[in-house]
């Protein structure tokens, strides 16, 4: 009872403060609407975008994790994003593309109840794993922000500046 009172303070704040900048772009053809958030540096050498792609009644959301100063991997079935919450629980997803050289990023597939879990969990490290394994601590900050951009995604709040 006690989380699910401080999740309602939390979202009745973020509604109430958010300056959500979200691109949004439309595909005429596969009548598509792509929106973005870009989040830069959720910590030091990790930035992350929010994606989520509509068509008809369907929305698909997608992280975009971008590693930066370190060189060109290879992402494989065998590459992986984990969060490690506070309460030491951890979410792994796979990463599901093609074998992929050369670049320094990797994209992930969210579900509501990983969405949720990400809402209602503080965040203490990100583990991306490529070829080997890289941990990045996460702030309060960083972590109310992350949450906030999937809340305005989820909303569909745009307040362009």
């Amino acid at each position: 009872m006690k989380k699910y009172l401080i999740f309602l303070l939390f979202f009745s704040l973020l509604s109430y403060s958010q300056d959500c900048k979200i691109k949004v772009e439309k595909d005429a053809f596969n009548k598509t609407i792509k929106s973005k958030i870009i989040q830069n540096n959720l910590s030091a050498g990790l930035s992350c975008d929010f994606y989520k792609l509509e068509k008809s009644d369907e929305k698909i959301y997608y992280l975009s994790f971008f590693l930066n100063n370190i060189t060109s991997q290879c992402l494989t079935d065998k590459s992986k994003v984990y969060f490690l919450f506070e309460e030491d629980e951890v979410l792994e997803f796979p990463y599901r593309g093609k074998i992929d050289c050369g670049g320094t990023s990797i994209i992930i597939r969210l579900d509501e109840e990983q969405i949720k879990l990400l809402l209602n969990s503080k965040i203490k490290q990100i583990r991306i794993l490529i070829e080997s394994n890289k941990d990045y601590s996460i702030s309060e900050k960083k972590d109310l922000l992350f949450k906030e951009n999937i809340s305005c995604l989820l909303n569909n709040i745009n307040n362009p500046k």
